[in-house]
């Protein structure tokens, strides 16, 4: 299914920032990456999330999620979000502080490789 290549993928980072619905039909992809990648921590980025998503999601080991109060992370294993990086207006005055935060965070978690999913028509920018 994914060239041998991708055998060496031990972090990979799968990305759907569209809403719930359209992150809850990447149910089949998920599982095929788990199979395909038994060993591989995948982590799911995405703007809708909570511990119900995660557990639906057996194939993932994290989600990471964009709050109001900034990124924050839920391990498969709990059932608590915490905290990855928070960054606030007064933090950055310029506008970029999520911007900021989420390539802290994704540097923070040193993926592999990243898997990008968007609407038909979209395109993938990161």
């Amino acid at each position: 299914m994914l060239p041998d290549y991708w055998q060496t993928v031990h972090r990979l980072v799968v990305i759907c920032l569209d809403d719930l619905d359209i992150v809850m039909q990447l149910q089949l992809a998920l599982q095929a990456l788990r199979s395909a990648l038994p060993q591989s921590h995948i982590t799911l980025l995405t703007a809708y999330a909570d511990d119900q998503l995660t557990a639906l999601s057996p194939w993932i080991n994290q989600t990471l999620m964009h709050s109001t109060d900034g990124w924050k992370a839920l391990e498969s294993n709990t059932s608590t979000f915490g905290e990855v990086g928070i960054a606030s207006a007064k933090q950055n005055p310029n506008g970029f502080g999520d911007v900021i935060t989420l390539i802290r965070v994704i540097r923070g978690q040193q993926f592999d490789a990243a898997i990008i999913f968007t609407d038909e028509g979209d395109r993938p920018m990161l």
